[in-house]
C-alpha cells in the first residue's frame, strides 16, 4: 500500500508542476477467457482427463501522463488476490533525438516478449520465444528497475541502452535510505567466536547491461537485434534475440528468434548450457472485421542435448481467429479463440501430456 502511495503522490505532483501544458488519461485492460485442455497420461488411459475452466486473464488499471519534455506511466495488475504494480517510470526527452527512461518498465528484449502489448497480441497468449525469454532472464512480468537510454539518429534506426538491476523483483533494492548507511558488516558470535557476516550485497561496479538496435529500412518492414550481457553479481544469463516484421494493408508476417546462455564459464560447476527458439506468425485480414491467424513456434531448452538424454523440444502449432468489434479502434473490443497442437520432440516413449489446448478470450481495452 505504501507503493501505492507513494507512486500516487510522485504523479500528482508531474501533474502539478506542469499542469498548464499537462495532457493524462486513464487505461485499462480486461481480458476474461475461457479455455478446455485434454491431458492424457502415458501408462494408462483410465487416468486420461478434460479440464474446462473459466477466469480472468487480465485485469489492470492505470495511468499516462505527458506535460512537455516529461511523460510518466504508472500501471497495476488485479488479476490474482492482490494488486501488483508492474510499471512506475518517467520519461525525459532531454534531446530531439534521445531521451531518458527511470523505474521500473519494459525495457530492452526481446520484441516478441514484454515489448508486445498484452492488449495487441496476435493470439491468446505470447510466443514460447517472448515466455521463454522473460522468464529467463528480467522475470515473468517482463519489466525490471533501471534506466534507459534511447536514441533515435534518424528515421531508420533507434539505439538503445538499458542499465538495470537484473530483474523486477521489489526485492531486488540496491538503493540505500538514509537510515540504512553504515558498516556493510556486522558481528555474529559462532561458536564462541566473532565472524564478520555482510549485511549488504556484493553486486559490483557495473549494473546489468542490455543493448538493442530497430531499423526501419522500407515502409511496413521492422527489423531488431538485442543482446544481455551476462553479469556475475546480478543475472549470470546472457541474451540474445532478433526480429522480422512486415505488415501490409491485408497480411502480416513475424519471425521471432531468441538464445539464452545459461551459467557462463565464470560459474565454478562449469553447468553452461543454451536455449534457443523460434516462432513464425501470419495473418490476414478476411473482412474489415475478422483476422484469421496461424503461428508455428519451437524451443529448444538445452541445445547440447538431444531427445536421447531426456530433453523435450518444444513444437507448437496455433490457429485463431481475431474479430474486432470495431475496426476503427480494434482493440477496444476484441473476440479471440485459438487451437494449439502440441507437437514435441520426446524422449522414447514419453507421451506428450496436454496434446491439445482450445481457448476463447474476450477483450475490453481503454486506453
Amino acid at each position: 500500500m505504501k507503493k501505492v502511495v507513494l507512486l500516487a503522490a510522485v504523479l500528482a505532483a508531474m501533474c502539478l508542476a506542469t499542469a498548464a501544458q499537462a495532457e493524462s488519461s486513464l487505461v485499462g485492460l480486461v481480458q476474461t477467457w475461457w479455455s478446455y485442455t485434454a491431458y492424457t497420461h502415458p501408462d494408462s488411459s483410465d487416468l486420461d482427463a478434460t479440464q474446462t475452466g473459466f477466469g480472468v486473464r487480465r485485469a489492470r488499471m492505470g495511468y499516462k501522463y505527458k506535460g512537455g519534455d516529461m511523460t510518466g506511466s504508472f500501471l497495476g495488475d488485479m488479476s490474482g488476490t492482490s494488486f501488483t504494480i508492474l510499471d512506475a517510470y518517467a520519461d525525459y526527452k532531454f534531446h530531439e533525438k534521445a531521451s531518458l527512461r527511470a523505474g521500473r518498465f519494459i525495457g530492452v528484449q526481446s520484441q516478441a516478449a514484454g515489448l508486445t502489448s498484452s492488449a495487441k497480441l496476435d493470439l491468446v497468449e505470447r510466443t514460447i520465444v517472448g515466455r521463454r525469454f522473460g522468464s529467463g532472464t528480467v522475470g515473468g512480468d517482463y519489466r525490471t528497475f533501471g534506466a534507459q537510454l534511447t536514441v533515435v539518429p534518424n528515421e531508420m534506426f533507434t539505439v538503445q541502452l538499458l542499465a538495470h538491476n537484473g530483474n523486477g523483483s521489489w526485492s531486488m533494492d540496491y538503493v540505500p535510505s538514509n537510515n540504512s548507511h553504515g558498516d556493510p558488516y556486522h558481528t555474529t558470535m559462532v561458536d564462541t567466536v566473532a565472524v564478520l557476516t555482510p549485511t549488504m550485497a556484493d553486486t559490483g561496479a557495473l549494473p546489468q547491461l542490455d543493448f538493442g538496435i530497430q531499423a526501419k529500412p522500407m515502409e511496413g518492414l521492422d527489423l531488431g537485434f538485442t543482446y544481455g550481457v551476462p553479469n556475475e553479481k546480478r543475472n549470470t544469463t546472457g541474451s540474445m534475440s532478433a526480429f522480422a516484421y512486415y505488415t501490409a494493408e491485408e497480411y502480416y508476417f513475424k519471425f521471432d528468434f531468441a538464445q539464452l546462455m545459461h551459467n557462463p564459464v565464470w560459474d565454478d560447476d562449469d553447468q553452461d548450457f543454451t536455449s534457443m527458439g523460434y516462432a513464425v506468425t501470419g495473418g490476414y485480414s478476411a473482412n474489415e472485421n475478422t483476422e484469421l491467424v496461424a503461428r508455428y513456434e519451437s524451443w529448444d531448452n538445452n541445445t547440447d542435448k538431444g531427445t536421447d538424454d531426456g530433453d523435450f523440444l518444444t513444437k507448437n502449432l496455433s490457429f485463431g481467429v481475431n474479430y474486432y468489434v470495431n475496426p476503427e479502434a480494434k482493440y477496444d473490443q476484441v473476440f479471440k479463440a485459438a487451437f494449439t497442437l502440441r507437437m514435441d520432440d520426446t524422449p522414447d516413449g514419453v507421451d506428450i501430456p496436454d496434446p491439445y489446448l482450445f481457448q476463447l478470450m474476450w477483450q475490453i481495452y481503454v486506453h
